[in-house]
């Protein structure tokens, strides 16, 4: 019996899905936020993609303190401290830190503090 494998189209692979970045490289690849794994435009759409909410991923702002520490009249203050903005599906202290470990090393950060950016307002 001979099946019929059909190439995906661009509508059922990773490159039409709100959760992927693309990296605009030749390899074709880029970042899924819904599974925070790496993804190429031309994978196909699975049955899990199919089960995860099509709301786009949500920008937040994380503040991250180092855990090194230096003492300010007798206050222990962190030796550095930086505002990045990353991208999750709920914000929720657990989601943050599991996308901020897939960028880099957080044995040395904590999360000091993260909100949703306000929408800017065009006057």
């Amino acid at each position: 019996m001979a099946q019929n494998f059909s190439k995906p189209t661009s509508s059922s692979c990773c490159q039409s899905c709100p959760f992927f970045e693309d990296y605009q490289d030749e390899g074709g690849r880029g970042w899924c936020h819904a599974f925070n794994q790496s993804a190429r435009r031309h994978h196909p759409k699975t049955h899990d993609c199919e089960l995860i909410s099509m709301e786009p991923p949500k920008t937040v702002k994380v503040q991250l303190h180092s855990k090194a520490v230096e003492e300010d009249c007798g206050y222990a203050v962190p030796v550095d401290s930086v505002v990045i903005d990353l991208k999750v599906n709920e914000i929720t202290r657990n989601a943050i830190e599991t996308a901020l470990q897939s960028l880099f090393d957080l044995s040395e950060w904590v999360v000091a503090d993260f909100w949703q950016p306000e929408l800017e307002s065009v006057f």
